[in-house]
């Protein structure tokens, strides 16, 4: 019985080694068998031996989970100096073979120094990462002062020869460029803007820039942070930078963001500069990148309201005639009820009228007939009753008696009220004549189609 206990208990570590005698190129059958050991100095020991055998080996997986590993292994034991060496080797003997895989590295290494509440250790690394000149610097003097208080040689594979120390140092390169990792570089910038000053954030900002390294994130919120501390024209050459180097969709939140905040720093103090702004935004900085149908809507409604809040009124309905041809066919319809809400408060009905007849002119069928049942409503609370039975008799030819049956009833309903026997039998002749129209083309496309 004791025996079948014994080897219940140790089923884990059984199986792990049947899978790793058959597969030892892979990272995470290792991983499962140190999860396996439960004693502490087998599970280091193991630990080495691992990456002792992947040091000269090709392996499957990522590389880096194991250093991880064993890093926060001994972080967990109170063994914060032996994680921190764990980290330095794994830079240092260049085993890993992708980008990621090293930038994965550096970010566990952050994160142990901030858990550690080694906010400046931390920031060094983070700037390190992506500058080894730096790192080259100030990793011998702390290396050096980790080797002289280290009791336990055994786990780290630092050679402390003050003979060789030239060579470790200067041999201290990474393989792969660390600017193109979105992961590291986006918590480097994090790191500056927590721990770092205004300056180096910005300074940081400028190198991704350059390496064209940033995302739409890194942008709003590096902004953002520049205009909460009031440094506002910085903030501002943010958005400048991202908009020379993004295009859409991708450009759309940044000039939304940045048009709102110099709204609501400058308001209308530099009014030109503000419709230059817009016009890239529509129009591209080439003038021949043109906004997509779907963020065209919000633009020209943020354009429109500035121009009527800080501008001209003439200028905001320009700009919401000029929108249409920019705009979805479902936008398009809400953009003229808009612009003739405010022609007809501003200019009265003569303009109201022309507004209609250009909507009707321009609009699909559908939305067109919707225009003109508004244009009937108006003109029959004016009380020009000939007016609207023009409208009717316009609208007749592209709207199917079989499917719009309440057009034709309320225009048989104000012919009752507002007409007379000829006009009444006008109307039921313009029906039957769209009718049998309309009953033709069902027959052409159903018969050759």
């Amino acid at each position: 019985m004791d025996k079948i206990n014994y080897l219940l208990d140790e089923r884990k570590i059984y199986i792990a080694d049947i899978k790793l005698k058959n597969n030892k190129k892979n990272v995470y059958i290792w991983l499962s068998k140190i999860d396996a050991i439960e004693n502490k100095f087998e599970k280091i020991h193991f630990y080495n031996k691992c990456l002792k055998y992947f040091k000269n080996n090709e392996y499957i997986g990522r590389l880096s989970d194991i250093y991880i590993s064993y890093a926060y292994y001994c972080y967990n034991n109170n063994e914060y100096e032996e994680a921190v060496k764990i980290f330095y080797n794994a830079i240092k003997e260049k085993s890993c073979k992708s980008i990621n895989e090293v930038a994965n590295i550096f970010c566990s290494w952050i994160e142990l120094e901030l858990l550690q509440k080694n906010y400046k250790e931390a920031l060094n690394v983070a700037r390190s990462s992506i500058d080894m000149k730096k790192w080259n610097e100030r990793s011998r003097d702390k290396m050096h002062r980790m080797l002289g208080n280290s009791s336990n040689n055994n786990m780290a594979v630092i050679l402390h020869d003050q003979s060789n120390n030239k060579n470790i140092y200067n041999n201290m390169f990474i393989n792969f460029n660390l600017l193109k990792s979105i992961k590291l570089v986006s918590l480097v910038l994090d790191m500056e803007m927590n721990y770092g000053t205004i300056e180096t954030t910005i300074n940081i900002f400028d190198l991704l820039y350059h390496s064209k390294s940033i995302t739409v994130k890194m942008v709003l919120t590096l902004s953002n942070y520049l205009y909460e501390h009031k440094y506002f024209n910085e903030s501002f050459k943010v958005y400048e930078k991202a908009i020379s180097i993004f295009h859409y969709p991708y450009v759309y939140p940044i000039y939304v963001t940045y048009i709102n905040k110099y709204i609501e720093r400058y308001k209308d103090k530099n009014i030109p500069y503000v419709r230059e702004l817009f016009n890239q935004a529509i129009y591209g900085i080439d003038n021949q990148t043109y906004i997509p149908k779907k963020f065209a809507k919000s633009i020209f409604l943020m354009y429109a309201n500035f121009e009527e809040k800080y501008g001209f009124l003439k200028k905001s309905l320009t700009i919401y005639k000029e929108a249409i041809p920019f705009l979805e066919q479902t936008d398009q319809i809400k953009f003229y009820k808009i612009f003739i809400s405010k022609v007809s408060k501003a200019y009265g009905i003569h303009k109201s009228r022309e507004a209609f007849e250009e909507a009707i002119q321009t609009l699909n069928d559908d939305d067109a007939r919707e225009m003109c049942l508004l244009y009937i409503d108006m003109e029959y609370k004016l009380n020009e009753y000939d007016r609207v039975r023009s409208l009717y008799v316009y609208t007749a030819q592209f709207t199917n008696p079989l499917s719009h049956s309440t057009f034709y009833q309320n225009w048989r309903e104000f012919e009752v009220v507002h007409g007379n026997e000829h006009t009444f039998r006008e109307m039921i002749r313009i029906k039957r004549s769209v009718m049998n129209i309309f009953r033709y083309y069902y027959y052409y496309y159903y018969y050759y189609y």
